[in-house]
């Protein structure tokens, strides 16, 4: 009993956790998710590969359950991609492996959408070493 209160006295430890005055873990802290801040997603500049596995990290590092990761994501989306969240059924918009494999499907990076851009890249490279190779 604390000062006539009869609930243990609370004080936050530096891991994030509560910890009542006998020093044992007590419910873990959750941090505030609206203190999460990505930059939003550009499609002219980022690759949405690399910006969902950063925002993976992120919610994973804050503690997002993960029922609420389609609706944080839709926070950082704008363009084409919002337009992928807004086209979503009621009942998927809470799914976020579906927003993830529909936003790659709209930027083509399924496996046939690598395939088509490792082709290009292939191919442009053959075609200077093939020029380079006409100059010499």
């Amino acid at each position: 009993m604390y000062l006539g209160i009869s609930e243990p006295f609370l004080a936050r430890s530096q891991s994030n956790t509560l910890v009542d005055g006998s020093g044992h873990h007590a419910v873990p802290h959750v941090p505030n998710i609206k203190l999460m801040k990505l930059p939003p997603f550009h499609e002219e500049n980022d690759d949405l590969d690399a910006y969902l596995n950063r925002f993976e990290r992120t919610c994973t590092a804050f503690n997002v359950p993960q029922g609420q990761w389609s609706f944080q994501l839709a926070r950082f989306l704008q363009g084409q991609a919002l337009d992928v969240y807004q086209r979503m059924t009621d009942e998927d918009v809470g799914e976020y492996d579906l927003l993830k494999n529909s936003l790659l499907k709209r930027f083509r990076l399924t496996e046939g959408g690598y395939r088509k851009r490792f082709r290009s890249v292939i191919g442009w490279k053959l075609v200077k070493l093939q020029n380079s190779l006409l100059t010499d």
